[in-house]
């Protein structure tokens, strides 16, 4: 799965209109290509990780607000398994 993600996030940077038509193909989106293609220019919109960002932060203001009645101690405790070993948080 690390691979596939991985592989996937390479194609996303290397050939962004392949990744949309993929994406529409997959997910039925009836946005155009082109409009895709532009919302993907704002700041922040191509940033891809794999591993889990701010997943803590969110957490714990789940928790404080009782959505979550268990705090995880780490994001591992909420996450796949086979993504233990990303740098995640």
């Amino acid at each position: 799965m690390k691979a596939a993600t991985l592989e996937a996030q390479d194609l996303i940077q290397k050939d962004t209109r392949q990744a949309v038509e993929i994406y529409k193909e997959v997910t039925g989106d009836k946005t155009s290509t082109d409009e895709i293609l532009e919302m993907l220019k704002q700041p922040g919109m191509m940033r891809f990780d794999p591993a889990p960002q701010g997943l803590m932060k969110t957490a714990e203001h789940m928790y404080k607000i009782g959505t979550l009645k268990t705090m995880p101690k780490a994001w591992t405790d909420t996450f796949l398994p086979i993504a233990a070993d990303l740098p995640g948080n």
